[in-house]
């Protein structure tokens, strides 16, 4: 089989076709081949075989007179005419060139009008094979393939076999491999290697795995090959049940089992194979200083101090050669575990130090804050390498000495040493903690000049370091010049995107990622809780539990981080029971974030009770606590928490002080402020940011040092912003500063020209003055402008709803002095409800969108006044109800005041059944209006009340949909906050329009409204309910607005559709009149009489089908009817 050549057709045939073995540089020159040009030549037939087996030939290489000429050895080319020559140069032309560079011998073309020969170097042709390794040099491989077979060196010599088939696998072309590995003759282990080690790199496993077992004799090579390689892609169960066949197992295999499982996280596993391996008598040899060096560093992984004690005392014991990597791998072990000295004694027992060990020690003491120690190792050398460089650098930037490490990194450049890409990252780190833009870009030139810009480390550190110290543009640009995407260079770029505020930008590239890691979506998850984006973070944390993606501690910290910022108790512990599954619950990141999450919560005893029992490394969970403390009103503990932090040792940040300048502002304690103020920037040199400027204004404010404030935001670093501002005009309000509010609210105005309580607070200002025009001049650019209050809509809902129910409750004539009285009085009970509300809920408000441009939270009011005229209007409405309709509506308003102020307000930060709770209150209003008219509440008086109430469901899950992050910013415990996914949302929504059906039903049925009304209030449910099942079925911003807005279209409709549709009483006499026709015959003079007796009275006829009426639906009891 072998030795017929022309058998080999797979690859013969595919690369014959495809282009000639040589062509002139040019394209123009001549072109030999080592096939006739004869009629019967493949390329001049239609049957390609036949030629091929009719026609071999052999080629021989013959220099003469420095010009090559081919001759053929059974072949006659000299009949061959130039048109012959052009055609073989157009062949040539027309099926690519293909340059050939030899080491020892070139190969070339020339026109010859007689024949052809070749003479190569056949071990410089060999030679060439090892150049042919990617996949772009599959074509010259082929053709030296074909060289090779017709020279008919593939009989003799398998070396020459074994190498085409390495080639074929370098240039990952395996189905060649395979064509030429089953069609030769003779096979050594080196074949068999080959292959499988080719379909190992290629991912076909199993491939490899059949070919391992087809294998003749399966040596100790080709055992470790298999081993290694399903350890390597993750087969570790494979992998082991090859290891236990192995029949004598080497070092290699021990060490590579041991190392596998560590890289894959069984760390236990691979301690429990090295305990095996030690505990065996015939494989303890086998124990080298490279299985030591990998179970050190298991240990290391698992800092496991004592187990990596016992390992070393063995490898003292037995004398094991302790070279530069095993001194190296014990050092980082004892430096990660903590035991500092026992690394400095191993380091003292080597005779003569390499750079690696002292790069090693150099860290472990940075990593524990020794940089005394560690300059001292680093002095070691009077000549230091790039490595202690680096190390020295980047310890000096862990314990934020970042100024020593652009020294040191000056230093290095002066003595002539050049830095690596980790040196780069370091200093780029630096850089993004000073936050000095010049800096950066001066690190940016140099990484240029030296060429490490490419890195895909170094252009990451460079996206942060732009990011951080405030170059968006730069980053942006420097991001737009780069030819390489990775994923590594995506993620920085998702975060500086984030870190910026440009979260939608964000989001685009995550959504156009071609390929995203854990790290990518851990980057989105804290860029969307970074920016206002809580449930949408949660919703990106479910799928990746749906995706099955592995979680890790920063996956967990970012969802309960989410979780906190809306306050959804339920959902945040379950993560955290996630988070104990997988024995992350004593994890300092994960418990920082589940007590940031408490403590926003309004748990400050459970975040306490944490705080407690965690491992305080750091900073992070004191700045928790301290701010869980600042945020819920308890400033003392916050001010005595930071002292007890201060005895700690533990070195206060930005963010310390930001909680405890809160805690000031909320205690009042202005000298206190004052003083942590000077000292954070005098000593503990931090820079105040805008948080601590505008806790300190609003501090100085609420005091009454207006003047003090106003100096401060002259003295800033950089501009006021509006809230800072109207920190300062509300001071100015309540301390009764005029002339200094109005420079305030004009400041405002030309901040914000939007801001409607600037303009409001101007115009009361100059009404204060009597400067009437000056007033009207505000409200006329109000008006100019577009500029308006936020109308009160609620308000007049409930007046709506109120008279509509005091209409449906009246007789054939209404009362338009007793609607107006009932309308009055219940708008002064909701304006009561309203303003107490906004009396509690003012600081949630503030935080708000939707709600801080309120009287209280923008400062047009103050919280006295507001209680004051809640109070007021509460005590007159229900009085005027008393008077003017009866006790029973009276005491319907009072109870509504009192369940809306003191009930619902207090539960929307309590538990999400609040949404219920404000239904019943809004459902509340008709039964009033219905009770004022006819002094009772009966059965047909709840089918506006309860329209109301299940109307309401839908509204409000909608509009909480909408407004989701704002109501997650206000502090409320809304039902779609604690829906993460909308689908129960969705669904309550739905089922409840779907409630809305029955009424106009039994409107008609119970004679209240005609049929008419009954066929277009289903009509009108229907409409809404198709929007709620739009939105339970695809739940979307824009479904769920649409919802919205069909719920505001849905009530007035419904309100008007009953009144025009209502049945008056003179309506159901007449309908009892006939009735009473149709059966005086069978009634008695006496019933007659009754009857007529009932009229005069004026009594409210009762349906004549009361008990049939309710069949439909027998939940329901049967109506009674009251005298209008």
């Amino acid at each position: 089989m072998w030795r017929n050549w022309r058998s080999f057709s797979p690859i013969y045939q595919k690369t014959i076709c495809r282009s000639s073995l040589f062509s002139s540089q040019n394209g123009v020159g001549s072109t030999s081949t080592f096939l006739s040009r004869s009629p019967s030549h493949p390329f001049n037939s239609s049957s390609a075989s036949p030629s091929l087996q009719e026609q071999p030939v052999k080629l021989g290489f013959h220099h003469s007179h420095g010009t090559q000429s081919v001759s053929a050895a059974s072949l006659d080319f000299s009949s061959m005419a130039a048109s012959k020559a052009r055609e073989a140069a157009d062949f040539a032309r027309h099926y690519g060139r293909c340059y050939w560079e030899l080491s020892k011998a070139r190969l070339s073309t020339a026109r010859t009008n007689s024949g052809f020969s070749m003479n190569p170097d056949v071990y410089s042709l060999a030679s060439m094979l090892r150049s042919c390794n990617t996949p772009e040099s599959i074509r010259q491989g082929k053709q030296l393939h074909l060289l090779f077979l017709k020279k008919g060196l593939l009989q003799s010599a398998y070396t020459i076999g074994n190498r085409l088939l390495q080639m074929y696998v370098r240039c990952g072309s395996m189905s060649d491999a395979y064509a030429l590995f089953e069609e030769m003759p003779q096979r050594n282990s080196f074949s068999w290697n080959t292959m499988i080690e080719g379909y190992m790199k290629s991912g076909d496993c199993e491939k490899s795995l059949e070919l391992f077992k087809r294998m003749p004799e399966q040596n100790d090579f080709s055992w470790n090959l298999v081993i290694s390689g399903f350890a390597k892609e993750g087969l570790l169960e494979t992998a082991r049940n090859l290891f236990d066949e192995m029949p004598r197992k080497s070092g290699v295999a021990w060490t590579s089992m041991i190392h596998r499982y560590a890289q894959n996280g069984q760390q236990k596993d691979a301690l429990r194979l090295f305990k095996h391996l030690s505990s065996n008598p015939l494989e303890e040899s086998l124990v080298d200083k490279f299985v030591m060096a990998t179970v050190i560093g298991v240990c290391t992984d698992l800092v496991a101090l004592g187990c990596g004690k016992q390992i070393h005392a063995r490898i003292l014991i037995d004398k094991v050669e302790i070279d530069s990597a095993l001194a190296s791998s014990l050092i980082n072990f004892y430096g990660k575990c903590g035991d500092l000295d026992s690394a400095n004694g191993v380091f003292n027992m080597m005779e003569e130090p390499d750079d690696y060990s002292l790069s090693a020690l150099i860290v472990s003491f940075a990593n524990f804050g020794r940089m005394s120690d560690a300059r001292r190792v680093f002095k070691v050398r009077s000549n230091p390498n790039v490595a202690l460089y680096s190390s020295m650098i980047s310890g000096y930037v862990c314990n934020n000495e970042n100024i020593a490490a652009l020294n040191l990194f000056n230093d290095m450049r002066a003595s002539g040493v050049q830095g690596e890409s980790l040196t780069l990252v370091s200093v780029l780190s630096a850089c993004s903690v000073l936050g000095i833009l010049v800096h950066a870009k001066q690190f940016h030139a140099h990484a240029c000049k030296v060429g490490t810009i490419d890195n895909v480390v170094v252009a990451s550190a460079l996206l942060d370091a732009y990011s951080k110290c405030g170059g968006l543009d730069d980053a942006c640009k420097f991001f737009s010049e780069l030819k390489v995407f990775d994923t590594i260079l995506l993620n920085s770029m998702i975060s500086v995107y984030s870190n910026c505020g440009k979260i939608e930008e964000a989001k685009h590239i995550f959504k156009t990622m071609p390929r995203r890691s854990l790290i990518s979506w851990n980057s989105m998850l804290v860029g969307l809780c970074q920016n206002g984006c809580p449930i949408e973070a949660i919703d990106m944390f479910q799928e990746m539990n749906k995706l099955g993606l592995t979680l890790d501690k920063f996956s967990l910290a970012s969802a309960i981080s989410a979780c906190a910022g809306i306050s959804s108790l339920e959902f945040g512990e379950q993560i955290f029971a996630r988070a104990i599954a997988v024995g992350l619950e004593f994890d300092e990141i994960v418990c920082s974030s589940l007590l940031d999450f408490y403590c926003k919560c309004g748990l400050v005893e459970n975040g306490q009770k944490l705080f407690d029992r965690m491992i305080k490394c750091d900073e992070v969970p004191w700045n928790a606590m301290l701010m869980g403390y600042a945020t819920n009103g308890h400033g003392l503990e916050a001010l005595a928490l930071f002292d007890e932090m201060r005895q700690a040792g533990v070195v206060p940040n930005d963010i310390t002080f930001t909680g405890v300048l809160s805690a000031c502002d909320h205690c009042g304690f202005v000298e206190e402020g004052r003083r942590w103020f000077d000292s954070m920037k005098y000593d503990y040199n931090i820079n105040p940011s805008a948080e601590h400027y505008a806790c300190m204004i609003d501090l100085l404010s609420r005091a009454g040092c207006l003047e003090e404030a106003m100096d401060m935001i002259e003295k800033m670093p950089f501009k006021a912003d509006v809230s800072m501002l109207s920190s300062v005009l509300r001071g100015c309000m309540a301390n009764d500063y005029k002339i200094l509010g109005k420079k305030v609210a004009e400041r405002i105005i030309e901040l914000d020209s939007e801001n409607s309580g600037a303009y409001v607070q101007l115009s009361n200002i100059f009404a204060s003055y009597g400067e009437w025009e000056g007033s009207a001049e505000v409200r006329k650019v109000m008006r100019h402008k577009g500029v308006q209050k936020n109308p009160g809509y609620s308000c007049l809902l409930v007046v709506a709803t109120s008279g509509t129910g005091f209409v449906l409750g009246s007789g054939s004539a209404v009362d338009l002095a007793g609607l107006c009285c009932t309308c009055v009085g219940t708008m002064m009970v909701a304006a009561s409800a309203n303003s107490l509300n906004q009396v509690f809920e003012k600081d949630n408000d503030a935080k708000m969108k939707r709600t801080k441009q309120r009287p209280l939270p923008s400062g047009r009011i103050t919280r006295s006044h507001a209680a004051i005229w809640a109070c007021s209007m509460g005590l007159a409405g229900t009085a005027l109800l008393a008077s003017k309709a009866n006790a029973l509506a009276a005491g319907l308003g009072a109870s509504n005041l009192i369940l809306y102020a003191f009930i619902y307000t207090p539960l929307k930060q309590i538990h999400p059944v609040n949404t219920w709770v404000g239904a019943v209150v809004g459902a509340i209003p008709p039964l009033l209006g219905w009770a004022a008219a006819s002094g009772q509440v009966s059965l047909n008086a709840m089918i506006l009340p309860a329209a109301l109430y299940f109307w309401q469901i839908p509204h409000f899950m909608a509009l909480a949909y909408l407004c989701r992050n704002d109501y997650a910013a206000g502090g409320f415990r809304m039902f779609s906050l604690a829906d993460a996914s909308g689908q129960r949302t969705a669904s309550v929504a739905f089922r409840n329009c779907l409630y809305l059906i029955p009424l106009g039903f039994l409107a008609h049925d119970w004679g209240m409204t005609s049929r008419w009304f009954f066929l277009e209030s289903t009509l009108l449910t229907l409409a809404i309910s198709a929007t709620a099942f739009s939105f339970y079925r695809d739940r979307t911003t824009h479904k769920a607005r649409r919802m919205f807005y069909a719920s505001l279209l849905y009530l007035p409709v419904f309100m008007l559709g009953i009144l025009f549709h209502r049945i008056s009483d003179d309506q159901h006499c007449t309908v009892d009149d006939k009735l009473d026709s149709n059966v005086e015959l069978a009634n008695s003079p006496q019933e007659s009489g009754d009857v007529e007796r009932k009229k005069s009275k004026g009594t409210q006829v009762q349906p004549p089908v009361a008990y049939a009426s309710v069949a439909p639906f027998p939940f329901l009891p049967a109506p009674s009817y009251a005298a209008s």
